[in-house]
């Protein structure tokens, strides 16, 4: 009896002893007879607290609202990593950076990780990943495992994966990756999501669109000077658009709202396309996100700069088949390479001791209740931006670490160590290291000792495979997305 079945059977019996003791019907305990399905929907760059259904104030989420009442959702859940390529290199493998190496344009995934698309084939899933970030795909190595792996020019909908279910109907259950982009920048959502909050005229929308476009470019083109104390120095002119952002800030969170409740809708979409071919209630079902945005809440805009909530923070809700323990929410911390072991209990399949993250499946069935133990939930190592006084403050190097209400940072390359309460803080405006010295010593010596762990795993050879070239339609998508800079004519 593998994993799987002793949790099922436990959970069996304790609804049958409470049915037992009372009158009430039991809950049903149905999550099928054999693998289920499993659908991974990842939408780009979506801040967990700017969805309704975790709290927001604006209706940006209504159809993830309507997946809660038969969904479990982490309330407090991280990406590894605060941008795509590290992120979903991690959630594919269960590791972080430090283990795969994947932290640069061009990396690749080592030869001898087995990522979780891979896995699942072996095991007799039928398997199809439609992307439209060229990081989720061929160019980091992560289209192995999948039999279609797909880098698609517009948004994914429930046609395009309509169209795919009806291809590969048969017996066998399936793995759908879908990674949409719709919260990404450029901000310039379809009008009719943009209405429901607001207007903006379209000189606005293609102002913004320039100062974010280089800005990025600016943080990008200013890496050499990690490199070379000689190499000039763009931070004052980052500065200056930064000021631009703050003072366009009102106008871009309404852009943002508008393009998170876009990416909702191509969510609902493909829910319903799902229902309409009868699959539904046999799908494990995944929502989730690589990272969040900032907004100019600690210096920065964009993303990859910095390990705060804004960027860290993300969706994480598990549908489990039949819509077993619907509108459960769960408080404790937990990170997206939990994600990967999740999925393997649930198929059926032991997730082996090459993973770093952890089963949630005791804690989505109910038989065990959340821990809030010390661990690291997210890395960054930044390898891509340059901004001198961020770099001063936090270095390039910054690991998370969570107990409970509490996270602390471990700013590695400077030294220094942050602590906040995200229930009294969730902004994180006051570092409580001062006034919490037996905390603070105990979560830097956690982070200290999972470093040191880290780069002994590094040095052993845990790291990317060598760097592959971009080809035009991976160039050319990078360089819609803000990542590239288009080559100067």
């Amino acid at each position: 009896m593998n994993r799987r079945d002793v949790a099922l059977w436990s959970l069996l019996i304790l609804t049958s002893l409470t049915a037992s003791c009372g009158d009430e019907e039991p809950a049903s305990t149905d999550v099928g007879t054999g693998p289920p399905n499993v659908v991974i929907f990842l939408m780009d760059t979506m801040r967990a607290d700017r969805l309704s259904v975790y709290g927001y104030d604006r209706p940006t989420s209504p159809r993830m609202e309507e997946l809660a009442e038969e969904a479990i959702v982490f309330e407090s859940a991280h990406a590894p990593a605060p941008w795509t390529l590290p992120s979903v290199a991690s959630l594919m493998l269960s590791s972080f950076l430090s283990e795969h190496g994947v932290v640069r344009d061009g990396d690749t995934i080592p030869g001898s990780a087995a990522p979780l698309a891979e896995r699942l084939r072996s095991a007799g899933y039928r398997t199809a990943s439609f992307h439209r970030n060229p990081y989720a795909g061929k160019l980091s190595g992560l289209d192995r495992g999948f039999e279609i792996s797909e880098l698609v020019e517009e948004e994914i909908d429930g046609e395009l994966v309509g169209r795919w279910l009806e291809d590969a109907s048969g017996e066998e259950p399936f793995f759908l990756y879908c990674h949409n982009t719709g919260a990404h920048d450029p901000y310039d959502p379809p009008a009719e999501y943009l209405a429901p909050f607001g207007s903006v005229d379209r000189e606005t929308i293609d102002r913004i669109t320039e100062i974010c476009h280089e800005y990025r470019q600016l943080t990008r083109e200013n890496i050499v000077a990690l490199l070379s104390e000689d190499a000039p120095d763009n931070s004052a002119r980052q500065a200056e658009l930064m000021k631009q952002l703050a003072e366009l800030e009102p106008t871009i969170d309404l852009l943002y709202d508008a393009e998170v409740l876009w990416a909702d809708a191509l969510l609902g979409d493909v829910i319903d396309s799902l229902k309409e071919r009868g699959v539904w209630d046999d799908t494990l079902f995944i929502v989730l996100s690589d990272h969040g945005e900032e907004l100019g809440e600690h210096a920065g805009w964009q993303h990859d700069q910095s390990t705060y909530e804004e960027l860290v923070r993300v969706p994480l809700i598990v549908k489990l088949p039949n819509g077993l323990r619907g509108g459960t929410r769960i408080s404790a911390p937990t990170t997206t390479i939990d994600v990967m072991p999740t999925v393997l209990d649930f198929t059926g399949l032991d997730p082996e001791e090459a993973v770093s993250g952890r089963s949630l499946e005791t804690w989505l069935l109910g038989l065990e209740d959340p821990s809030e133990d010390v661990r690291v939930t997210s890395v960054r190592l930044n390898r891509k931006k340059y901004y001198a006084p961020n770099k001063a403050l936090r270095g390039d190097e910054n690991i998370v670490v969570r107990q409970g209400r509490f996270k602390g940072i471990l700013n590695s390359e400077v030294d220094t160590f942050e602590l906040y309460d995200l229930e009294a803080d969730p902004g994180e405006q006051t570092d409580l290291s001062p006034r919490e010295p037996e905390r603070t010593a105990k979560l830097r010596s956690f982070a200290k000792a999972w470093r040191a762990l880290a780069v002994q795993r590094m040095r052993a050879g845990y790291q990317a495979d060598v760097q592959v070239a971009l080809d035009p339609e991976q160039r050319r998508l990078l360089e819609s997305l803000g990542y590239l800079t288009a080559p100067k004519k």
